[in-house]
């Protein structure tokens, strides 16, 4: 299983980054740029855009198979994402995951106390199915976190230092 980092009882990926001489409205509107660049569609993205305090708030989505008995489904989860902006520095937190099953949904939390039920039962045929999507989505939404913070990370120091847009 994946090492995921809990901050407050909650899955939470937390990146800061500095970059030195590079003003609050420079980077607010260099993160706008990558997340119409990266999101389906940026409009629905975005819940909250203020420039002024330096604060974008949205939901991102992505979808991500899961394999059970050679058999393969798409699921879909999702998370809020906040970006802080100040002189030389940005933060973004990725924080309360859900996953989206036929119409149901979860919390990535609940789905880490499934699985300690699963594994506290380990004969139980239809747990250990539950135990195997349950551990795929977690090794989904932590694969996709931190990948996506890492390509974050390098489009915003390349259109910052380049002074270029994406």
């Amino acid at each position: 299983m994946p090492d995921m980092p809990i901050k407050e009882g909650k899955i939470t990926y937390i990146y800061i980054d500095t970059l030195s001489g590079t003003n609050k409205e420079k980077l607010h509107n260099t993160l706008l740029q990558w997340i119409a660049k990266n999101a389906n569609n940026s409009n629905h993205v975005i819940k909250l855009n203020d420039k002024e305090e330096g604060k974008i708030l949205g939901k991102i989505s992505f979808n991500a198979p899961v394999v059970v008995n050679k058999h393969k489904f798409i699921y879909n989860y999702d998370f809020n994402a906040e970006f802080t902006v100040k002189e030389d520095r940005y933060r973004v937190i990725f924080t309360d995951f859900t996953i989206n099953i036929q119409g149901n949904s979860a919390t990535i939390e609940q789905l880490l106390e499934s699985i300690k039920v699963i594994e506290n039962n380990p004969k139980n045929k239809s747990g250990q199915i539950m135990f195997d999507i349950n551990k795929q989505s977690l090794v989904n939404i932590d694969n996709y976190s931190r990948k996506l913070l890492q390509v974050l990370a390098a489009d915003v120091e390349t259109a910052v230092t380049k002074n270029n847009d994406f």
